[in-house]
């Protein structure tokens, strides 16, 4: 009698779990998905300044903005320009030059390469915004129409949270933090005793008709909307990318599933189903012709960015810990995390793709060969879909393996050398 009340009571506890598991779901947890991210990316950017991107709200597509909309975007990439211009001077003057900078110690010089790495990417993606806008639209697109076509015949939805995703919606949280973090560094070059620790002190300290009041807001100024304006271009350029993965992503898993096993050999013979996979692929092969010609030489200087900013920030934060200020460790510090995680994510998302179409593109040709004439000829012409970092390689499975390897590998050689 205890056993089958106890069991009844287990039941009852369990489907009330459930439900009460389903109704968080639906209200409480909200929805950290990529395209969400996109979403509060968007409304947060547009409420800022205008971008070179704007997005219909009901179709959630992209356009090309007017240039006479883009005065605070052009006014913010030409303070871009000037900086870079300013601290590679300083950086080249402090490594060629006889006489040295007396206020350049080691921690400040880390910093001041970091933030000129920082800046010379964010000019590279505002160009890329400013003049290849319609081919980021295109891209996207596209990617956007096919991922429409093949994803309500899969049925399988994107979860309504995932680690991706919440990857992403922290980028959105950072465009919001990094600027407000960046406004407190001139206070922390005056209480640390050496204005060098902040990069804008460079760029006014020879404003000296300016009394040391207007300097401290000039350099806050240029602090928050310098950092905001990389905070943007990068983020978004990253947010944006990562829904174009993704959307190819289900395209290759629908041909993929249409062509696995024993059934999809049958499906092979018939023409007009062929003929619509293909139309598939070969839009998808164009998307990454355009991507690789935008991001030819992003990528490379994005990837050069990363493995400096890693390396020499570690150093900064395992060997210099004792001369910096606090603050300036813990962004030091989740930098360093948010490179790991973009490392972590974003290149397993890139080399997906290219297993999944080295796959599909296999099992197609052996669905052809006993085919004659035309149809092998067409699945011979379809290329593997690659992202290539520049002339000098494509991204793949081993790329995240080799890259965090040599971060260890320089890291652990400067701190021992040094």
């Amino acid at each position: 009698m205890f056993s089958f009340k106890l069991s009844n009571f287990s039941k009852i506890t369990c489907s009330s779990i459930v439900h009460y598991a389903k109704i968080l779901d639906t209200f409480l947890i909200p929805s950290c998905t990529p395209f969400t991210a996109l979403k509060q990316f968007v409304f947060l950017s547009d409420a800022s300044y205008t971008q070179c991107l704007t997005w219909d709200r009901k179709t959630w597509l992209p356009d090309v903005t007017p240039l006479r909309k883009l005065k605070a975007f052009i006014s913010l990439s030409v303070l871009l320009l000037v900086n870079n211009h300013v601290l590679f001077y300083i950086l080249t003057n402090e490594v060629v030059g006889y006489h040295k900078d007396p206020e350049l110690t080691l921690a400040a010089t880390l910093l001041l390469v970091i933030a000129l790495s920082l800046a010379i990417c964010a000019f590279i993606a505002s160009q890329i915004y400013a003049f290849k806008g319609k081919t980021v639209c295109f891209i996207y697109r596209n990617v956007e129409t096919l991922r429409q076509i093949c994803q309500p015949e899969i049925g399988i939805p994107l979860r309504r949270i995932n680690p991706i995703g919440l990857f992403l919606n922290l980028c959105v949280t950072l465009v919001l933090l990094f600027p407000l973090v960046c406004v407190t560094a001139p206070f922390l070059g005056l209480f640390a005793g050496n204005a060098a620790m902040d990069p804008g002190y460079f760029l006014t300290r020879s404003l000296t008709f300016i009394p040391p009041i207007g300097l401290l807001v000039l350099r806050m100024m240029i602090n928050f909307f310098g950092s905001l304006h990389i905070s943007i271009v990068l983020l978004g350029l990253v947010i944006i990318l990562a829904n174009v993965a993704i959307s190819v992503t289900v395209c290759l898993d629908w041909l993929f599933g249409e062509n696995k096993g024993p059934e999809g050999f049958t499906m092979l013979k018939k023409l007009t189903r062929f003929r619509k996979e293909l139309t598939v692929y070969r839009q998808l092969e164009i998307v990454f012709r355009e991507a690789n010609d935008t991001l030819y030489y992003l990528l490379p200087i994005v990837g050069l960015t990363f493995f400096v900013s890693a390396v020499l920030l570690s150093y900064l934060v395992i060997k210099l810990h004792a001369t910096v200020p606090l603050l300036i460790m813990f962004l030091s510090g989740t930098v360093i995390i948010f490179i790991g995680a973009i490392l972590h994510f974003m290149l397993p998302l890139v080399s997906e793709i290219l297993a999944r179409s080295e796959a599909l593109l296999r099992l197609w040709k052996l669905g052809a060969t006993s085919r004659s004439g035309g149809w092998t000829k067409q699945v011979r012409s379809c290329c593997r879909l690659r992202l290539y970092v520049g002339p000098f390689f494509y991204i793949e499975t081993n790329t995240r393996t080799g890259l965090m390897g040599l971060i260890f590998y320089y890291t652990a050689s400067l701190l021992i050398s040094a």
